[in-house]
């Protein structure tokens, strides 16, 4: 306080959410949630012989269930990115304006805006598709390598 540190809460809250804790936060978040999901999907159609039918009518089932869930990934993912983001936003507005109340809603605004630009957005999103893609390939390849049964 003394230096002045909350006067530019705004500028920090721009380049931290956007370029590091809004992708990686959504990182974490697919893996948790998408990942999973996909693990536990293909390695019951796995255990349950699913995937054995696919591969007797002629059709690589690894491409078939791989690709579909990483289409719909990338499809889905911008628009979810975006929410991601107005949320991350909102949070720090919060936290900084309305639960600490060191500076105000136009201070912070202005400097908020003042510090992003396309190309963050832009590296944000590559950013994300990277993670998000690794994210749903490495789910799929353990749900398709699963053994044993339940």
């Amino acid at each position: 306080q003394q230096v002045g540190t909350p006067s530019v809460a705004g500028a920090f809250a721009a380049i931290a959410d956007l370029r590091e804790i809004g992708p990686y936060a959504f990182g974490y978040m697919m893996a948790a949630k998408v990942s999973t999901g996909f693990v536990a999907e293909i390695g019951t159609m796995k255990i349950t012989d699913e995937v054995d039918a696919l591969d007797v009518m002629g059709m690589d089932s690894l491409v078939y269930l791989c690709t579909t869930r990483l289409l719909g990934t990338l499809i889905v993912l911008p628009f979810v990115f975006a929410i991601a983001l107005v949320v991350c936003y909102l949070g720090s507005f919060i936290s900084v304006v309305v639960q600490l109340q060191q500076v105000s809603a136009g201070g912070y605004f202005e400097l908020f805006w003042k510090f992003q630009s396309p190309q963050d957005y832009l590296f944000s999103g590559i950013k994300t598709i990277a993670m998000a893609t690794f994210v749903v390939l490495v789910g799929c390849y353990y749900g398709y390598r699963v053994r044993g049964g339940p």
